[in-house]
């Protein structure tokens, strides 16, 4: 459905030429004088002013160093727009549409040499604001990104820029998403604020200042929006691009490791980080510590000297709650390191004679399971997670074999109703950020197996 009002006719688009924003270092600028100005005249006043240490009369002189540093954050940035002056983006679709493409032309002056590279990267910005005043926080979230790298050089030579007036025209195009968001979205919920902006930046490393700017482009959902492109089609047709790359050229892969050992073909990967396990271990520690205040408090009242009624409330309070409370700490630290302690450690798949062999490695602790091919139903990918605008994956064995889970997981699974399929999940990698390389690794281990 076309949106009314036409947002995207303000006077910044109008003629389709956006250009980098110049309210920063204004804005920057004048809060920095008025910060010198403000410091310098209260140091003036206070007579303690310039003694030390720093107490709550000479607090000021502070302010005068931040008026500084805003005012040479300031310089720099208008020193930069001078150094790239005339870089713009001009719109060819206006505006850029959602479920659509967007089109234009990236202008930057030849600045860059023969062979300078700009990144160029278009971004859905989610910024979500929670309270207000002094209580006010404001979290970004990254809806959708596509990134790309031109040469410079490249284009000036080709024919396809104009570098006769000293500025290189690079032609960009994306297509953007249907599950995204644009202005006309913005709302709010209960005390919690969303808003939402199509941001390209461009980037580039020059001696100097270096070209980093942003654009505030207009895109929006229009009645040329369809639905049929979506992140999740789209992140699957890049991976079967690259996919047919990864099978031509397998010296490609970056996150598995292929080795040889007895005729078999062993394939390697690497769990995630020990940060979530660093985590769960804070939190168990922490856990600990109310539980032991909860004892102490316990042993501490028990000589019975708190005898009256109150007494006795208020042992109580200083003594269960803690101890409820670490408890339920303890809890939810034993599951964030458990979790940590799983997605951890080096896996090893390999098939042979029709079997599934897996290997995973964790220190002293060694994991091991064999699925014969008369068990397995399927192997596929899956997302297993996410990190900010990072997505990653898990190559999974899909089985009926109930003699290779735990007797837990086999109490549980004997218990599914009988008009559901058993389906055993089996993941032999995790934490995979490529996903064409998780893809590749499923269908190396369909073809072993015949699937």
């Amino acid at each position: 459905m076309a949106r009314s009002g036409c947002p995207w006719e303000k006077r910044k688009w109008r003629n389709g030429i956006i250009r980098p924003s110049r309210v920063g270092f204004i804005v920057i600028g004048i809060m920095g004088l008025v910060f010198v100005g403000i410091g310098t005249a209260a140091v003036m006043s206070a007579e303690n002013a310039l003694k030390l240490p720093l107490n709550k009369e000479n607090i000021a002189l502070l302010f005068p160093v931040i008026g500084v540093c805003m005012l040479i954050a300031s310089v720099v940035m208008a020193c930069r727009l001078w150094k790239y002056r005339g870089t713009m983006f001009r719109m060819e679709t206006m505006p850029g549409i959602i479920g659509g493409k967007l089109r234009g032309v990236l202008v930057v002056p030849d600045v860059l040499g023969g062979d300078g590279q700009i990144d160029i990267s278009l971004v859905n910005e989610e910024r979500k604001r929670t309270g207000s005043g002094k209580n006010s926080h404001t979290f970004v979230h990254i809806l959708f990104q596509h990134d790309m790298s031109v040469n410079a050089g490249d284009y000036s030579r080709s024919g396809v820029a104009i570098a006769g007036l000293g500025q290189i025209e690079i032609p960009v195009e994306f297509v953007l998403p249907y599950d995204t968001k644009d202005q006309t979205d913005n709302c709010r919920k209960n005390r919690t604020s969303y808003s939402y902006r199509w941001l390209l930046k461009a980037k580039a490393d020059v001696p100097g200042l270096d070209m980093n700017f942003e654009f505030d482009v207009p895109v929006f959902r229009t009645e040329q929006s369809s639905d049929a492109v979506t992140t999740d089609t789209m992140e699957t047709e890049a991976a079967q691009e690259k996919l047919h790359v990864l099978k031509a050229d397998r010296s490609r892969l970056e996150e598995i490791e292929i080795v040889n050992q007895s005729g078999y073909e062993h394939y390697f990967s690497k769990g995630r980080g020990p940060g979530f396990l660093i985590f769960g271990m804070i939190v168990l520690a922490i856990g600990f510590g109310l539980l032991g205040h909860g004892i102490s408090n316990a042993i501490n009242n028990s000589d019975g000297s708190s005898g009256s009624g109150i007494g006795k409330i208020i042992a109580v309070d200083s003594v269960v709650r803690p101890a409820i409370i670490g408890l339920g700490v303890l809890f939810v630290g034993g599951i964030c390191f458990l979790g940590g302690l799983f997605i951890m450690g080096r896996r090893d798949v390999y098939v042979a004679g029709g079997v599934v062999n897996y290997h995973k490695k964790l220190a002293m602790l060694n994991f091991n399971k064999q699925i014969g091919r008369d068990f397995i139903i399927d192997v596929t990918v899956k997302k297993c997670g996410r990190t900010g605008n990072k997505k990653f994956y898990a190559v999974r064995v899909d089985h009926t074999d109930l003699s290779q889970v735990s007797a837990i997981e086999r109490f549980v699974w004997s218990k599914l109703p009988s008009n559901r399929e058993l389906r055993v999940p089996l993941e032999v990698v995790r934490g995979i950020g490529d996903k064409a390389e998780a893809l590749w690794l499923a269908d190396r281990l369909k073809e072993q197996l015949g699937i």
